[in-house]
């Protein structure tokens, strides 16, 4: 991993689980994390302060055949519910010990990640849109006790997400870009 992965890892899980790290914090009931982006309707439903876009500016050296390969990383929520395996099938739980080990439903994230195709940097003077459409899923991991009793599982879900990725560059000088 180069020095900018690194970066940008600090920067995607700045406060996304803060110390101590469990639920029970009070400062972890509410997570924040840089950049985070909402759905428009929220952010005009009297959220202002919870921003339904964002917008980065990076300069870049090159000629007109240079190109430039993007990629937006970001965190996508996904609800982790915890149940027991009872004689009727699975029930939602707070939390389930299995075999000394304790799994509590709660909010975790799973990275996702855009990558736009290389563009040449005298082609961008015109927006180039990129929709973003990550359907609504489901996993379930089944938690088994030590004697092979099927004790319950973990069950982790995210919701469909849409956007948009416009990718606009600017020429400031003889070789010098604004994306």
């Amino acid at each position: 991993m180069d020095h900018l992965e690194k970066i940008a890892d600090a920067v995607l899980y700045e406060g996304y689980i803060l110390w101590p790290y469990r639920r029970s914090a009070m400062k972890n009931h509410q997570r924040w994390t840089f950049g985070g982006v909402h759905p428009e309707g929220w952010s005009r439903a009297g959220h202002e302060d919870d921003a339904s876009a964002m917008q980065t500016q990076v300069l870049i050296e090159g000629d007109d055949s240079g190109s430039v390969d993007v990629r937006v990383r970001f965190l996508h929520v996904v609800a982790r519910r915890v149940a027991r395996q009872t004689v009727q099938g699975l029930e939602e739980v707070d939390e389930l010990t299995v075999d000394g080990e304790r799994h509590l439903s709660w909010e975790e994230a799973t990275e996702r990640e855009v990558v736009v195709p290389s563009l040449r940097l005298g082609s961008l003077d015109s927006p180039r849109r990129i929709e973003i459409a990550l359907p609504a899923g489901e996993e379930r991991e089944d938690l088994t006790e030590a004697g092979g009793r099927h004790a319950g599982a973990i069950v982790r879900s995210w919701r469909e997400l849409t956007g948009e990725l416009v990718v606009e560059g600017e020429r400031l000088g003889p070789r010098l870009w604004r994306l």
